[in-house]
């Protein structure tokens, strides 16, 4: 069910209420919404080549590692965020495997891999891209940090850049700044968005 956004509610409300909605699902749920999800990003990227840039999930936020390990599986390179908190900016660093001796817990719920070794920006060819809320349009609302932001703004307008969300999580309208980079294709357990 999609949450209504009047044009007085200010972001930090649409956050808490998207926030509310993604806490009432059940773990299975939400397993069962990021295996739907996951379904789709492989018919999306079925036959693709290069390098993709998933994300290792933060406690309740849809799980794409399934389809990161089936684009492991077809023998294509994997990248996942690495954070640099003191600068508050992130950089893709390659994956070889979701092996969980590979990665290390950092702050925030965080994992990243033990041992970072940075992709260029132009190397990647997609990005899955979580966020708190998206609308159909493509627009992201993320959590509040401006991480995504930051590095979708480094990226070339080559890269397709696919959300994945919930649901719950879409919304009718995010507001945006002349900045703000939608995605592509929004993901979602029903479907495909195609926002372009």
């Amino acid at each position: 069910m999609a949450i209504t956004m009047s044009e007085e509610t200010p972001k930090a409300c649409l956050r808490s209420q998207v926030r509310s909605a993604i806490a009432s699902l059940t773990p299975a749920a939400l397993q069962r919404a990021s295996e739907a999800c996951c379904q789709h990003v492989q018919s999306v990227l079925q036959g693709r080549e290069g390098l993709l840039m998933g994300y290792l999930p933060l406690p309740g936020e849809l799980d794409p590692l399934a389809a990161m390990g089936w684009w492991l599986d077809c023998r294509q390179p994997l990248a996942v965020p690495c954070v640099d908190w003191a600068s508050s900016t992130m950089c893709a660093g390659r994956l070889a495997s979701l092996d969980d001796s590979l990665l290390v817990n950092g702050p925030h719920g965080t994992r990243e891999p033990a041992l970072v070794e940075p992709v260029a920006a132009s190397a990647i060819d997609v990005v899955l891209v979580p966020g708190l809320a998206f609308d159909s349009r493509g627009n992201r609302m993320g959590r509040g940090g401006g991480f995504y932001d930051r590095f979708l703004a480094t990226l070339g307008p080559q890269v397709q850049l696919l959300g994945l969300c919930v649901g719950e999580q879409l919304v009718d309208e995010i507001p945006t700044e002349p900045h703000d980079r939608p995605v592509d294709l929004v993901i979602h357990p029903a479907g495909v968005i195609d926002a372009r």
